[in-house]
């Protein structure tokens, strides 16, 4: 049988676990609740896919973020991992045959949001599925304590009845004690161990300037050397304009928003 690290080398390429990874993966694989709260980008993705190859049957994947999903579906396709979403804007009939999909297509990990789990239908079909995992992604939204509250999350709780012997993992990159407890609490988990992580990043310089004159600051910024910057703005169009502002100083940049792939 292979180990954990076995399949971190197949199909991640890796030797090493990353901080946390290989307690968090061992304490899921024993059949436990779990919550993890780890900074973006330390791998918490990991942590619920790895265990899919290692347990048989099949993952479910709850998650928010449409975009998110299909990144890490993609991703998984790749490594050769087949995985799948359970598409929310086609008609009854699709989703029947996207089930249908499910049950008969070898997928090891299944994406949904949660407003899918609004649907009695959709959760007696998800029954008969062989599932032996289920993440919860973005587990914050859960808590109107959290930074993205989504009502819909509170129907996820009604999984845990009918899986009562597949364990839940919770992830996040943001949640205060307080959030924590929601988290536990509103999916009904069994005893969840919490595991942290560090969210000290030494590459990141944080600063608060108020500034009357916004572009002249932000040219300032740019053109340091070595500077390497995110710029956060408030609309679509807003992004466009201040990266044709940033290409006229002669700067490489470009911009990213809700309506591109």
């Amino acid at each position: 049988m292979n180990s954990i690290l076995d399949y971190l080398k197949q199909y991640w390429n890796s030797n090493t676990f990353r901080p946390l990874q290989r307690e968090v993966i061992t304490h899921y694989l024993e059949g436990k609740d779990t919550i993890l709260l780890m900074p973006t980008g330390g791998g918490k993705s990991l942590c619920y896919q790895l265990p899919s190859l290692v347990r048989g049957g099949q993952t479910l994947v709850i998650s928010p973020l449409i975009s998110l999903m299909q990144d890490q579906v993609n991703q998984l396709n790749d490594r050769g991992i087949k995985s799948m979403i359970f598409e929310s804007h086609r008609g009854k009939n699709d989703i029947y045959r996207q089930l249908e999909n499910a049950r008969n297509g070898n997928f090891k990990i299944l994406y949904c949001s949660p407003e899918r789990l609004i649907n009695k239908e959709f959760i007696s079909q998800l029954e008969r599925l062989p599932i032996k995992g289920i993440a919860i992604d973005e587990a914050h939204c859960i808590s109107e304590w959290g930074f993205d509250f989504r009502p819909a999350f509170r129907s996820i709780k009604n999984l845990k009845p009918l899986f009562t012997k597949v364990p839940f993992i919770a992830v996040t990159a943001t949640a205060t004690p307080k959030v924590l407890e929601d988290i536990s609490k509103e999916l009904n988990l069994i005893n969840p161990k919490v595991f942290k992580n560090s969210f000290e990043r030494k590459n990141i310089n944080y600063q608060v300037r108020y500034t009357g004159d916004k572009i002249g600051a932000l040219k300032k910024i740019l053109t340091q050397p070595k500077a390497s910057v995110i710029i956060y703005c408030r609309s679509r169009s807003k992004t466009e304009s201040i990266v044709q502002q940033i290409q006229r100083w002669g700067i490489k940049a470009s911009f990213y928003h809700g309506g591109l792939e």
